[in-house]
């Protein structure tokens, strides 16, 4: 724990977890070759998930996935169709190798799935704003995981959501 409780969950997020009465499924689709900053928030991004899972039990599964695995090009377009349908937003990554510039299409986020994927929510895990260094977005998007994923676990899990109305005139 540090002393600002980067690694330490809210009272809240644990009461959230321990309530669960089915699996939460989180696949992660934050893998592969990337550059420091990018292994840092998915390192962050696996740690905060072993914090929820710590509370959750077995309650809590995720995977890591990379979604530019696959080899064949079709099948690869098919699974960014599918992530796409899902709610998860690419994002192309530069990077500059011995030399040689390349662009490597990337989904940092996750997609929580509840009572056997009848219910889903996509979270992205980086955090794009226009505003600040490549660097400021990653560090915001470190420190917003807890809130994304504790939003998401809620999301999926609550089925009656109170409705409020207002009556004017």
């Amino acid at each position: 724990l540090t002393s600002e409780k980067r690694y330490t969950l809210s009272p809240a997020t644990k009461d959230l977890l321990k309530k669960l009465d089915d699996v939460v499924y989180v696949r992660v689709y934050l893998e592969g070759d990337f550059p420091a900053a990018f292994k840092r928030l998915r390192n962050s991004t696996k740690e905060m998930l072993d914090e929820f899972r710590a509370y959750a039990g077995d309650n809590l599964q995720y995977e890591f996935i990379n979604p530019n695995a696959n080899n064949d090009p079709k099948e690869r377009e098919n699974l960014y169709k599918q992530l796409l349908e899902d709610g998860l937003q690419p994002t192309d990554l530069n990077t500059n190798e011995k030399g040689s510039k390349s662009v490597q299409r990337i989904f940092p986020a996750a997609l929580f799935t509840y009572k056997s994927n009848t219910r889903k929510f996509p979270v992205q895990i980086l955090q794009t704003r226009l505003i600040g260094s490549p660097e400021e977005m990653l560090n915001n998007s470190i420190e917003a995981i807890e809130y994304q994923f504790a939003k998401a676990v809620k999301q999926v899990t609550v089925i009656n959501k109170p409705k409020i109305a207002f009556i004017d005139g």
